[in-house]
């Protein structure tokens, strides 16, 4: 999984170097994803998730309700993980 971030960390020239960053990387794991079998999820965008940016503690380290919102796109994204068919985690919990 590609870890969300909120932008504001970045600075002015900062969000250039994260998008290189970030092609680079995903790059990477795609050429290892055809030699390996794994599945890949991209939360590297806080709007993949559905995250509000003011639910960080700092640039890294999000709060309850994103951290909820992340969960949900994991196990949405990989059931078989979590035994399959799970009941969704209700807002607010």
């Amino acid at each position: 999984m590609s870890a969300t971030i909120d932008k504001r960390l970045s600075g002015p020239s900062g969000g250039v170097r994260r998008a290189r960053r970030h092609a680079e990387v995903m790059a990477y794991l795609r050429r290892v994803q055809k030699r390996r079998d794994f599945r890949l999820l991209d939360c590297s965008e806080l709007s993949g998730i559905g995250g509000d940016p003011d639910d960080f503690y700092s640039g890294f380290h999000f709060k309850r309700a994103d951290a909820r919102r992340l969960i949900r796109a994991i196990v949405g994204a990989f059931p078989e993980a979590f035994g399959g068919e799970t009941e969704p985690i209700a807002e607010g919990q």
